[in-house]
């Protein structure tokens, strides 16, 4: 199985031939990252709320890059640390219109929060990904995720979805 952050270093590499901009000009997707300061758990929700509706919902993931941090730390073998590492990537799942992306759950609890969505078009069958956020202060400064594909002889008939 490959991660998330696998996933989106191969459309990196592939994006550009095969991705038409959504929305967006993927020339200008420069970001401007969190600028950390004191935030209270109510506020860290209301930040990681906003940013899950920019990213996962509207798809626009340039404007979501205010919410973290650029020395964001990410806990993947395959993704170097910074928010600068995976803008080009991020830019390429949102803007391929054959990925099928549809946030399913989401949930915060200071200082982390979390959302569970589904990605079709991809590999040969849907896959779930999970996605862990963690604040600190204002800012997003670590990330986890996971990646599992819906198994063509799975015994368990419970969906991953």
């Amino acid at each position: 199985m490959l991660t998330a952050t696998i996933l989106l270093t191969a459309l990196a590499a592939i994006g550009p031939a095969f991705c038409k901009p959504a929305g967006q000009n993927m020339a200008n997707t420069s970001p401007t990252f969190c600028v950390q300061h004191p935030a209270s758990p109510a506020e860290q929700q209301e930040r990681f709320n906003t940013f899950t509706e920019l990213l996962w919902i509207k798809r626009t993931p340039t404007p979501a890059y205010v919410y973290i941090a650029a020395n964001e730390i990410q806990h993947d073998p395959y993704a170097l640390d910074g928010a600068a590492a995976s803008v080009t990537p991020v830019n390429a799942l949102f803007a391929n219109s054959s990925n099928g992306i549809e946030l399913l759950h989401q949930g915060f609890q200071a200082p982390f929060g979390w959302v569970h969505w589904r990605l079709d078009g991809f590999y040969p069958a849907p896959a779930s990904v999970v996605e862990i956020y963690r604040f600190e202060g204002a800012c997003i400064v670590e990330h986890w995720d996971t990646t599992q594909q819906v198994p063509a002889d799975a015994i368990n008939p419970h969906p991953l979805f």
